[in-house]
């Protein structure tokens, strides 16, 4: 159905945005932390195979620009709004060195093995949303994921720009990771692993070659070129995601498993499973998802060639930290999560045994889905002056995807993120066109009440108009109108993190990937998007829910 829904759109727009939105709690602000500690079974050993001496632990600050250090950037600490922050990390193959794509603070760090800040390229005017770094021989690869068109970028590795390669629009909410070879050679990376592109240039030119092919299947093992694996906890669909390295006869790759438990909480798992040179798996190591303060995305996990040991970048909310996660023969399922708290609301929607009966039957998911798709296929041209600050508008941040058009104006195929406003469409563009001057979208994640002059909708703002209503709502009233549920997604089904964030489900993927319609600020998005997250983004925090008055 949904596929149905979004070729409309194409049809009717030519090509779909894709979009975000999100929110937070004062106390645990981070939506993905699984809340456990780690579980293996068998006796832990190091990954070192023998190389040089392991690495114990790497420490980068967060920065604090009071005093004159930087580091780590940290955005949206607030309820509702969604807490973001590095998103990537590559290890420089010459001499081992990190690169950290430090997204909210619009920067790539490189950092020394001992963590040391060696050099901070600011990137804030050649990339928007800059979610991934590599690097190789005198080459660095960055992807903009968040600009108009989305685009890679080639810099050398002192920082000066070489080439912008535009790359399809409709790839938006897609890229997820970069690679680069010692050739030069650069891959990208589409929803977390399952789709790869090579970006191959001669005499000017240049196009993208598709990798993919991988395939998978509900109730089978996930393979991954000649490897195959089942999950931990049988319950599970289970994807290898991402290969990391090959070296002395061993193959690593990552992996992830997940499952909707009885209550509609996400239950997740990561590892990364060690294969020998006959293609059986020797030896798995757990990710501490429950450790980290905010998502990273597969480029956080880095198989370290000077060691021999895997890396994982583990975000803190006085920095981030480089550790090496340790292989056991073995792994025990993470336990189950319980059930979450419910609010009483306006009548509750009974699901039993996969049987929905609404409250009462007012909307349609075909009609939740095409009012979804109207954020992404409705084009209006914005003018300069409804983009630019203005002096009568001092609290509000430009988007920024439309901060590049400040000065021209241009025209756009969705609706921008504004903190506490829900804004239809139609409402929307009116604005931009009324005689009394307001502004297109509103990024500002420091205040605490909405602005008047800013325009737009927010992740659950975005959530009130989709299902039809007229009165907004927020992500801890969102439990008071929609049922938490265990039953297959369909579309206008929504993961909701009480004062935090919510998104819409859109498609399946692969089997821990799904495709979601949201408004957020994350990876500078800013505005509504549709968007490719792994279950790993989301976790225990996250309930998925069925509005009450949706027609079976």
């Amino acid at each position: 159905m949904w596929d149905i829904v979004r070729s409309a759109a194409l049809l009717a727009a030519g090509s779909i945005m894709f979009s975000g939105c999100a929110e937070n709690s004062s106390d645990d602000l981070t939506g993905n932390g699984l809340g456990l500690g780690e579980f293996f079974a068998g006796e832990q050993f190091n990954s070192s195979l023998g190389a040089e001496a392991s690495l114990e632990s790497v420490w980068i600050p967060r920065a604090d620009p009071s005093i004159g250090l930087n580091g780590v950037h940290y955005e949206g600490e607030r309820v509702e709004m969604i807490t973001w922050g590095p998103q990537n990390l590559g290890i420089d193959p010459i001499d081992g060195s990190f690169w950290i794509a430090d997204t909210p603070g619009r920067q790539i760090l490189h950092t020394d093995r001992s963590g040391n800040i060696l050099k901070a390229f600011d990137v804030s005017k050649d990339a928007v949303g800059a979610a991934a770094v590599a690097v190789n021989g005198d080459d660095m690869a960055v992807i903009s994921v968040a600009s108009i068109p989305p685009k890679i970028l080639r810099y050398t590795k002192g920082g000066d720009l070489l080439r912008v390669y535009d790359l399809p629009q409709k790839w938006e909410g897609s890229m997820t990771g970069v690679e680069i070879d010692e050739t030069g050679g650069i891959t990208l990376e589409r929803s977390e692993g399952f789709y790869r592109h090579l970006l191959s240039e001669a005499d000017g030119e240049y196009e993208l070659t598709d990798l993919s092919g991988r395939v998978w299947a509900e109730g089978q093992p996930s393979v991954y070129g000649d490897l195959k694996t089942s999950p931990i906890d049988s319950r599970n669909l289970v994807t290898l995601r991402r290969f990391l390295a090959e070296d002395d006869g061993k193959t690593y790759v990552y992996a992830e498993e997940w499952r909707d438990d009885e209550y509609g909480r996400a239950n997740v798992d990561a590892y990364v499973r060690r294969f020998n040179a006959a293609g059986e798996e020797e030896a798995i190591a757990r990710v501490p998802l429950a450790s980290r303060y905010t998502f990273v995305g597969n480029g956080g996990v880095q198989y370290d060639p000077d060691t021999g040991q895997v890396l994982a970048l583990m975000t803190a909310k006085d920095g981030a930290s480089i550790e090496p996660i340790e292989f056991v023969p073995g792994l025990v399922p993470l336990p189950d999560l319980g059930k979450p708290a419910e609010d009483s609301g306006e009548g509750e929607a009974t699901i039993s045994d996969d049987v929905y009966t609404p409250v009462t039957c007012t909307i349609s998911k075909t009609t939740i889905g095409v009012n979804g798709v109207n954020y992404l296929s409705t084009t209006v041209s914005i003018p300069a002056a409804r983009i630019a600050s203005s002096s009568s508008c001092t609290s509000r941040t430009i988007p920024g995807y439309l901060a590049p058009y400040a000065s021209t104006g241009g025209s756009f195929n969705s609706v921008p993120y504004s903190w506490g406003d829900y804004d239809t469409v139609d409402g929307f563009w009116d604005y931009m066109s009324a005689s009394t001057v307001y502004y297109a979208g509103d990024a500002n994640d420091t205040f605490t009440s909405p602005t008047s002059c800013g325009r737009g909708v927010d992740c659950s703002g975005f959530i009130t108009r989709v299902w039809g209503r007229t009165t907004k709502l927020g992500t801890s009233t969102i439990p008071g109108v929609a049922a938490s549920t265990s039953s297959a997604w369909q579309v206008g089904d929504v993961y909701n993190y009480e004062k935090s964030h919510v998104t819409m489900y859109g498609e399946v993927v692969s089997s821990t990937v799904y495709r979601w319609i949201e408004s957020t600020v994350y990876n500078d998005y800013d505005r509504v998007i549709m968007i490719d997250h792994p279950m790993s983004f989301y976790g225990s925090s996250y309930v998925h829910r069925r509005y009450n008055y949706v027609c079976p």
